[in-house]
């Protein structure tokens, strides 16, 4: 479903002259979420990424995944101008916005609380990191599926 959500992404990002950039390991283990839920999931950490993706030459977005013992992580990271150190604990809250006034990109504050909302129903979470001035990375964490 990774690989479908960029797929999806791939002409939006094209239009906003942003490249998209996807590392999937060879294998990986087997996660417990609804598919469709992480490609809801996704589409809407893409989207966000993309609107925020840094005003330079090189726009980028990039989607890695990685896993270890314990569960599988999916991070989206741009090269954006980066999150306010204050704005990080509300960035799953609904309808909030960091720096509203000064954004071109406009909506209404909800598709980073839904992402987060559909990953914690299937038993994921979804955290943030940022480095301002040289963008940010939202990264969901699966747990692995057990019988």
């Amino acid at each position: 479903q990774v690989t479908a959500a960029v797929a999806t992404c791939r002409d939006y990002a094209a239009a906003e002259n942003v490249r998209l950039k996807l590392e999937v390991p060879e294998a990986l283990p087997p996660v417990r979420i609804c598919q469709d839920t992480l490609q809801q999931a996704l589409l809407r950490l893409l989207d966000n990424a993309i609107k925020f993706a840094a005003p330079r030459e090189e726009r980028w977005v990039s989607v890695s995944l990685h896993h270890d013992t314990e569960g599988v992580d999916i991070a989206v990271a741009d090269n954006g101008a980066g999150i306010p150190l204050a704005a990080m604990p509300h960035l799953l809250e609904r309808y909030y916005q960091a720096d509203r006034d000064k954004m071109e990109q406009q909506g209404v504050g909800l598709g980073l609380a839904i992402a987060a909302g559909l990953v914690e129903l299937q038993g994921g979470q979804i955290t943030a990191s940022s480095i301002p001035g040289e963008g940010g990375t939202f990264t969901i964490r699966l747990p692995l599926f057990q019988d």
